[in-house]
């Protein structure tokens, strides 16, 4: 994906009870960069907690 694009990478960010989504990203070689327990402040996400993924080309 980053390849065909050229560019230098790219990130993005999910909920960890997203597992299909979490699935697809690993699966083209996105990587865990960081979490944040405290982002969601609604009470309908509590206990969510934010994933940050990125890719990186510049290897």
């Amino acid at each position: 994906m980053v390849e065909r694009k050229k560019l230098k990478g790219v990130s993005l960010e999910t909920q960890d009870d997203n597992v299909l989504a979490v699935r697809f990203y690993l699966k083209y070689r996105f990587q865990l960069g960081g979490i944040d327990a405290k982002v969601y402040t609604d009470p309908n996400y509590v206990g969510v907690i934010a994933l940050y993924l990125y890719a990186d080309n510049s290897k």
